[in-house]
């Protein structure tokens, strides 16, 4: 019971922090692993989760959208961009459909330089 009244009243403090301004949460990995040593991660289970929260507590809006906002002045309250950085597979295989089943736009940033490599990204 102290958990769940912790967690609303994180809730709370979220919404009342999102109806002053915007947030650009950036994601490294959406995926299941055995070893995260830099905690990048989120579960598939947890990231939908958080996509709920956003389309019910804010207002998604694309990268390109929010630069243009700001450019104009006229950046919504509540706003919420989504990156995703690295381009992990995962990223097409786990996000790309939570992010459209929840209607949540969102950009990836790529680490190009190591396309086609069978190596570590760290």
């Amino acid at each position: 019971m102290r958990v769940g009244r912790a967690i609303a009243a994180r809730g709370r403090r979220l919404q009342r922090r999102l109806a002053r301004t915007a947030l650009v949460l950036v994601y490294h990995r959406v995926a299941r692993v055995d070893v995260d040593p830099w905690e990048l991660s989120v579960s598939p289970e947890h990231f939908a989760e958080h996509l709920d929260v956003i389309q019910r507590q804010g207002r998604p809006i694309s990268l390109p959208a929010f630069v243009e906002s700001v450019r104009r002045g006229s950046l919504a309250r509540g706003s919420i961009v989504v990156t995703l950085d690295d381009g992990y597979a995962d990223t097409l295989r786990n996000a790309e459909p939570l992010l459209s089943w929840h209607d949540v736009p969102a950009t990836c940033f790529l680490a190009v330089g190591l396309l086609g490599r069978d190596r570590p990204f760290w």
